[in-house]
Order: C-alpha cells, then structure tokens, then sequence
C-alpha cells in the first residue's frame, strides 16, 4: 500500500495476487493462485483473512462490495463451451455459471452488484446475468468483432462495450437496448472505466496502433468525445426503439422499474 502524497511505502504484504479491489475505506480484497485475503490497512499483514479457492481457477474481477469473485477455469481447446464460477469469500462457496459459448476475459459487475456483464476471447456477443449469479443469462449483440472491454457508468444506468475495431456501444440497462455507438479510436479498445461522479468515462487503446487515452463526457449527448479530432457527424445516432421501450416501462405495474424509466427520462 502506497501513501499518494509522498509516493512512499505505507505497508507491505508479501503474497502474490492476480486481481485486487477495496471493499471499504480500510480493506482490500486479493486473489491468487491459490488464495483469497481480505487485508485491513491498519493491522498487521499476518492478521489478513484468508481462504483457499478452486484449484486451476483465474480470477476475472472482484465486485464492488468485495464479497464476491468470477473465477474462471481453463477448458480444452476444442471446446465449444466454457466455464465460470462465482466465488462467495465469507461463505467460502463457489456456484457455478451455465456455460459460456466463450472464454471469458473480462467481467464488469452494475455498481451495486445486481448484474454481472462478461466478455470473452473471439466474441462479439456480451453474457449478461441479473441478478449476478443465476441459471441462465442473455447475450447483448451489436458489435461486428470482439469484444475487449465492459464497464458500468456510476449510477448503473448504462453498460458501455469497447470492441477490437476500435467502436463502442451503449446499453441502457432497464430495456437493456443499445442506445447507439460510434469509434472512440482507430486500433482495439484495450480498457475503459467511469468516474465515480458518473460524469465521465475514459477508453484507451494500446496495441499496434496509435496509443491513446480519451476522455469522453457522459451522459451528456451519450458521449461527446473531447478531443479536437472530433468531428460534428461522429455523435452516436440514437435508435427510437429504447425510447419505446422506457414509455412502455412508465406504466409498468412493477413501481421500481416505472421509477427506474421516470429517472432515466428526466436526467
């Protein structure tokens, strides 16, 4: 653990970990080859909890409450069909997910944990799970190459997608209808994240091509790229359909998702 405003070492735990997030203000979450630990700023680093995890598992990302961990597990390579697990930390219990139609690389969980977005190798699809770790899951189609990034926006509302063209999309997640894309660079979207604030959202791409970092406002016209390049005609077109769908969700019996489409209309 580092102190940011001196850049010097604050405290030091010596274990490997392949994946890494703060639970709270106080402790983090990390995983291993073999292992979970829930480590505490201010203690000890011999006082870490920690509990074993499958054998031969990868760990694709933590959720946001630190409680759970997509573990994934490598499968042969003719098969048509891929696994993942969804590890629970304090119950040390691992349920598995139906199998993939591919091997997942990239795993984003909605800010309070009720969805779990996965995207994997040679894909161009997104499996979408709600609630998190469930029986059976939807697949979100709209890019024309693989998928290579997933994220959620602050407040949950929207899923964005970065592919290896160098396009994005983004999802409203009540219809869970794409609300349009457009380029946010000319090689692979390599990763993409939003501010906590909810009023932005960075993409980068790295590769052999140019090496890029934008930073994109949102929601504000769905993404309005920054940049100088940017040119008038490269504002995502949007689709009446979601806009359809929200109306239809306004006299929806369920008082939750009425609320969730009168939110989304009004912001």
């Amino acid at each position: 653990a580092w102190d940011l405003e001196n850049g010097t070492e604050f405290r030091r735990w010596d274990h490997a970990a392949l994946a890494i997030r703060f639970r709270n203000l106080q402790e983090f979450v990390t995983v291993g080859t073999t292992d979970v630990r829930i480590c505490n700023l201010n203690t000890d680093p011999a006082e870490a909890f920690v509990c074993r995890i499958p054998n031969h598992t990868h760990p694709l990302g933590i959720s946001p409450d630190g409680q759970f961990i997509v573990l994934t597990q490598p499968s042969p390579a003719a098969s048509q069909s891929y696994s993942a697990f969804v590890f629970d930390i304090q119950a040390q219990t691992t349920t598995g997910l139906p199998p993939l139609p591919f091997a997942p690389r990239h795993v984003a969980f909605s800010p309070g944990g009720e969805s779990l977005a996965l995207c994997g190798n040679r894909s161009s699809d997104i499996a979408l799970f709600e609630p998190a770790v469930t029986s059976s899951y939807r697949l979100l189609q709209g890019h024309e190459q693989t998928v290579s990034a997933i994220a959620y926006s602050a407040d949950g509302r929207h899923l964005v997608s970065g592919c290896f063209d160098g396009t994005t999309q983004i999802w409203e997640t009540l219809t869970w209808q794409s609300l349009g894309g457009f380029t946010a660079h000319s090689g692979q979207v390599s990763g993409l994240d939003g501010s906590p604030d909810g009023q932005w959202m960075v993409t980068a791409s790295a590769g052999t091509e140019v090496n890029s970092a934008y930073l994109w406002s949102f929601p504000e016209r769905l993404f309005r790229r920054t940049a100088s390049s940017l040119k008038p005609t490269d504002s995502p077109a949007v689709d009446a359909t979601p806009w359809n769908a929200l109306w239809e969700a306004l006299g929806s019996e369920t008082a939750e998702q009425a609320y969730a489409a009168l939110g989304i209309l009004l912001s």
